[in-house]
């Protein structure tokens, strides 16, 4: 199964059209802030489609954290906002927050945590703990868009982050994960 996880589109409907043409997913995860667009890309592309809400948007109803993920793989899904990080915090301060989405994960049960709203992508293996954000779409953003992807079989689960470059779509970094 591959799954796409989004996160702070803001609006920018062209490139995560762009992003799920390229690659070819089962299903869109999208981690708030544009979670209805995402949505409505998701039923245009006729793939599944998981979300949850962001700070930006008031109109959903949906939950603002969730467990789901690919078969076997459960995964806590977030926004992020509650965590109060921004771009200019410390090392040792994000260092802090990724252990802490790691106990989130493992207190749900799950396997890792994606979560948003830092607009800061990030791919990395925290205490045994998938940690990913997928960075963000927002049009006027100082880098460029990006998105996850998760490719799960019965033994292993792929995560890549995956950025737009002049050139088209092009993998940034990649974590393989047992089942």
């Amino acid at each position: 199964m591959k799954i796409a996880v989004f996160s702070d589109t803001h609006g920018n409907g062209k490139d995560l059209r762009d992003a799920l043409a390229w690659s070819g997913p089962d299903a869109l995860v999208h981690l708030g802030d544009g979670v209805r667009e995402a949505g409505d890309a998701a039923r245009a592309a006729g793939i599944g489609f998981i979300g949850v809400r962001g700070n930006e948007d008031s109109a959903s109803d949906l939950p603002r954290t969730r467990v789901a993920g690919p078969p076997g793989c459960p995964l806590l899904l977030m926004h992020g906002d509650a965590l109060d990080l921004n771009p200019y915090d410390s090392a040792s301060r994000w260092e802090d927050a990724f252990r802490g989405l790691a106990l989130a994960a493992r207190m749900e049960d799950a396997r890792g945590v994606l979560y948003g709203h830092t607009h800061r992508a990030e791919l990395r293996v925290v205490e045994g703990m998938l940690v990913c954000n997928p960075g963000d779409m927002y049009v006027g953003s100082s880098t460029p868009p990006s998105f996850a992807e998760i490719n799960s079989d019965a033994g292993s689960m792929i995560v890549r982050l995956v950025e737009k470059r002049k050139d088209g779509w092009s993998e940034k970094a990649r974590i393989a994960l047992p089942l």
